[in-house]
């Protein structure tokens, strides 16, 4: 029987806006720390009251509303007033307020281009990206010349997994600007979401020619780096980007990836582990710390990042599949079989999920069950030998010897050395 597929991570790309957003008083982050702090107490009722008041706490409110609110009294009808009170209230994470005095400049001044490309802002950072789309498209109607517009578009695009068209805008913005730093950046992860790595290296170093400490850029072109199995300058961008800012939890993070991949597994949990030390809350670091875990044979403690990477996103399909490997190896080949189902419920398409099921099935004799996986994997993905070989066992366990001697047959032609012994048993 072939082993069990452990999905490792997918590189942390970071998609960073070119116009990020500060909020004033209790942030977002403060908002879902508690709110994962939720699913780990028994005191519920309590912690939902704190909860509450904290969201109460937060305070749109600053010096400069409050003196543009009285100057919108005296001249109600100026346009400039309101642009900038939208860009206040945006500066203290006020969207809705911030879209409604976008929409009234829009009232004011129909063919304002610059208030079309800040609405669209409001409503990339409010998730609407085809909404923010539409407005950057409309400010380009307006202006043709706004390269801003295009990178907005852009990270919009980006936002929404189209690739191909973000390029096309970032390409089209930095046509207009050549030294326009954050479209080379975004492209950059836009070539890397494609696959496009030693292109978006390229866009990296112009981009850190312009900008030499550009953390955000150190990590991706890092990240790039990994993904051509370029180890030691991966390691080195990531080595500058924590000199640069020795807080940054994404660096830590993907130095441990990289350590991960050169099977160095006590230096990437050390990695893992100063990231969750910044920031507890990421299920992204408590996974990748399981896979280390794993690896080193720990896998009762594995087991446990991977069960707090799934409470704080529980749709996390990756770390479903990682934890029913553990269990699997712990003998609880239910709990793996219910993990991997769970995995396949948020996404149906896994394959390794379908795969890996179909062992648990194969170790409890339920043939029949293992066999259908195993065939979903082949649909999914008609060239995996390994399936070939372990479907042939279930068949053969099964009852149905001349479909599993087939499947041999199969995974002999495709290469498999190992099956010849399977043949040799089960098919003269």
């Amino acid at each position: 029987m072939k082993k069990a597929s452990l999905l490792t991570f997918a590189t942390a790309l970071l998609l960073v806006g070119t116009l990020s957003i500060t909020s004033c008083g209790p942030s977002e982050s403060d908002l879902e720390a508690l709110k994962a702090e939720l699913n780990d107490l028994n005191n519920l009722n309590d912690l939902a009251d704190e909860l509450e008041a904290l969201e109460d706490e937060i305070d749109f409110s600053s010096p400069e509303i409050d003196e543009l609110n009285q100057q919108i009294e005296e001249d109600p009808e100026n346009a400039d007033l309101y642009f900038d009170r939208a860009d206040a209230k945006s500066d203290v994470g006020d969207y809705e307020g911030a879209l409604a005095d976008y929409n009234k400049v829009i009232e004011l001044e129909p063919e304002n281009a610059s208030a079309y490309n800040s609405r669209g802002i409001c409503k990339d950072d409010m998730g609407n990206y085809k909404g923010a789309i539409a407005d950057y498209t409309r400010a380009l109607d307006i202006n043709p010349n706004r390269a801003n517009s295009y990178n907005n578009r852009g990270v919009s695009k980006d936002n929404m997994g189209d690739y191909e068209g973000a390029v096309e805008d970032y390409s089209q913005a930095i046509k207009m600007d050549p030294n326009y730093e954050s479209a080379y950046y975004n492209r950059g992860i836009a070539l890397a979401n494609l696959g496009e790595y030693e292109e978006a290296l390229v866009d990296y170093d112009i981009a850190l020619e312009l900008d030499p400490d550009d953390v955000d850029a150190l990590v991706n072109r890092g990240s790039a780096y990994r993904k051509l199995r370029e180890h030691d300058k991966a390691i080195a961008d990531f080595d500058h980007a924590l000199r640069l800012d020795p807080e940054d939890v994404d660096a830590y993070i993907n130095r441990g990836n990289v350590y991960y991949d050169k099977r160095d597994y006590e230096a990437a949990k050390s990695d893992y582990n100063q990231a969750l030390e910044l920031n507890p809350y990421s299920s992204l670091a408590y996974h990748n710390r399981g896979l280390a875990l794993y690896e080193l044979g720990e896998n009762r403690r594995a087991l446990r990042d991977y069960d707090k990477a799934i409470e704080l996103n529980p749709e996390y399909w990756k770390a479903y599949n990682n934890r029913g490997i553990v269990k699997d190896d712990l003998a609880d080949y239910t709990g793996a079989i219910e993990d991997y189902t769970k995995s396949l419920e948020f996404n149906p398409d896994y394959d390794l999920a379908y795969y890996n099921r179909g062992l648990a099935y194969y170790a409890l004799e339920k043939y029949d069950q293992s066999i259908k996986d195993y065939d979903m994997v082949l649909e999914l993905t008609p060239t995996d030998v390994d399936t070939y070989y372990n479907r042939g066992l279930s068949k053969v366990h099964g009852g149905d010897k001349a479909g599993g001697c087939q499947d041999f047959a199969t995974a002999k032609s495709m290469g498999d050395p190992d099956v010849q012994r399977l043949i040799d048993k089960y098919c003269k």
